[in-house]
């Protein structure tokens, strides 16, 4: 029962870089200029159905922080 409680609550797990929608010019030009938090918001709009952790681990692999 708690095993079934915990997927429940972890929600779906995340997909990798790699399997994500490549970003924008417009959001590496952010990522570039230091403008983390625009960059992340910019890239969810743009692909919708991506999670915040998700759009948080492909700007920080273009800052190199992986």
């Amino acid at each position: 029962m708690f095993d079934w409680l915990k997927r429940q609550l972890s929600g779906p797990p995340s997909r990798s870089v790699a399997e994500l929608p490549k970003p924008s010019a417009e959001v590496a030009q952010l990522t570039n200029a230091g403008q983390v938090i625009d960059a992340i918001k910019l890239y969810r709009d743009q692909n919708p159905g991506v999670g915040l952790k998700e759009a948080k681990d492909v700007v920080d692999a273009m800052r190199g922080r992986t």
